[in-house]
């Protein structure tokens, strides 16, 4: 609303931006849009950040070819200023989308690209933005291998805890609840699930909380 007026723009924990370019109320992919077609001149910074708040609002509403774009946009500013951690942000929604596309090398060449690193994907200590590894735990699960994949997947969860949204927080439970049913651990995949709708709850976009619910829905039914 226009009477509540932050001059800090907090994406995540990690993520701020410290000019008034978004309110309090933007949180549609509408309001999203206006924060990259702003004129922030020279200020790279700034129009790196709009594309990570723009990318993941177009990912979670379900435009995933508009947020592929916007992410890729959003890694090469972050690389031309050198800031990592927005980079990394950037880098690990493209290996998810790679990921839940079938593209696995793909995604496993984002990985690398976020991490530094070609060494196991689920190697926790490299990671440092949570649809990191859930891009990890997603192409390990494809993989077969499972273990791996909900290793991945609890790493996720963790540093979505520490430093990520609602939306990424219920889509690394929902990964976590879906991979644990074929652990046969399905008390905590209930739990995830059960955490994720709670979040979820009070979303006020019915369709996103759909989109990153179902498989846990589903789950429920069968």
């Amino acid at each position: 609303l226009p009477t509540q007026v932050s001059t800090e723009t907090r994406l995540t924990n990690e993520i701020r931006l410290d000019i008034p370019i978004l309110s309090a109320a933007m949180d549609t992919v509408t309001e999203a849009r206006l924060a990259i077609t702003l004129d922030f001149d020279n200020a790279l910074q700034a129009r790196s950040a709009a594309c990570c708040i723009y990318g993941s609002a177009l990912y979670f509403s379900g435009s995933i070819d508009e947020a592929q774009a916007t992410f890729r946009r959003a890694a090469q500013l972050t690389e031309k200023i050198g800031d990592r951690r927005r980079r990394i942000y950037a880098l690990g929604y493209l290996a998810l989308i790679a990921a839940e596309s079938g593209q696995l090398a793909h995604a496993e060449d984002q990985i690398r690209r976020a991490t530094g690193s070609s060494s196991d994907l689920a190697e926790g200590e490299h990671f440092i933005n949570a649809m990191v590894p859930l891009a990890a735990a997603t192409v390990l699960d494809v993989r077969g291998d499972t273990t791996a994949a909900a290793d991945a997947a609890h790493l996720a969860v963790g540093l979505a805890r520490k430093g990520g949204g609602i939306l990424e927080l219920a889509k690394a439970l929902v990964v976590r609840a879906k991979i644990l049913e074929r652990l046969g651990d399905h008390e905590t995949a209930a739990a995830s699930r059960s955490e994720a709708s709670a979040l979820l709850g009070g979303c006020a976009d019915a369709d996103i909380a759909q989109r990153v619910l179902p498989t846990a829905q589903h789950r429920k039914s069968v």
